[in-house]
């Protein structure tokens, strides 16, 4: 069972670890197969009367906890769309703190009441990241600030290549994808579009498509790659730029 328990974990953040797109959310279903993985070894260990040899775990699990606030500073501040949002990093200061503690209790042989620590400083801190952290973050996102800007008008969205799936999500509908750029030019002569798709790919859209226009362009969020909106058609006129 923890051999099954492992794999399956494994799998899911080694996947998610080497594919392009990534974001905290992406792991998540690894988190229940990590929890019984960890518990089953607070288990063992408690069970056994070897609390001692947690402390090793403990020293280990307090100073990767350290580097979080650090990391998370540092790892904000070097991105444009939220690099004025940094000092939300320092939320993560509720692991190193809660780590400190946990080690306290170990010394003090009350091991159990360190885990319970523990275990309460990761409530608390899940419950802050998603409801105070993560939103203010999320909105700067070049899908949540394009949205409303695509609803508003009444036209066609469609797509070019490689886009944000995101958008497939929060638009409600499937976003056909034209990976030709002759079939985009089709349906662009037909009626007017707004084209989801990358920076990579502006200047052939622009050059090949009738009255083509950069709406939108923004990094997204924690990637590379740079989300462009592209208006175009027979009777697109100008929106201005995002």
């Amino acid at each position: 069972v923890l051999l099954f328990l492992f794999v399956g974990a494994a799998t899911i953040v080694v996947f998610f670890a080497i594919s392009r797109t990534k974001l905290p959310n992406y792991t998540v279903p690894a988190y229940p197969l990590l929890a019984l993985l960890v518990g089953a070894f607070f288990r063992d260990q408690l069970k056994q009367d070897q609390q001692p040899r947690l402390r090793p775990a403990l020293w280990v699990y307090a100073g990767l906890a350290l580097l979080m606030p650090v990391a998370g500073y540092i790892g904000l501040s070097q991105d444009e769309t939220v690099s004025d949002l940094n000092a939300w990093a320092f939320w993560l200061a509720i692991w190193p703190a809660t780590a400190a503690g946990a080690l306290w209790y170990s010394y003090r042989r009350q091991t159990q009441l360190g885990l319970k620590l523990l275990a309460a400083g990761h409530v608390v801190f899940v419950l802050l990241f998603f409801y105070v952290v993560y939103p203010p973050i999320d909105q700067r996102n070049p899908v949540a600030q394009s949205m409303h800007f695509i609803r508003q008008q009444d036209t066609a969205v469609v797509a070019y290549k490689q886009f944000n799936p995101a958008y497939v999500f929060h638009f409600g509908a499937p976003i056909r994808a034209y990976e030709k750029l002759e079939s985009m030019q089709a349906r662009a002569l037909k009626e007017p579009v707004y084209i989801i798709t990358r920076r990579k790919y502006i200047q052939a859209l622009v050059a090949a498509l009738p009255a083509a226009q950069v709406v939108f362009r923004q990094r997204d969020t924690f990637e590379r790659s740079k989300t462009a909106i592209i208006q175009a058609g027979p009777a697109s006129s100008a929106q201005g730029r995002l």
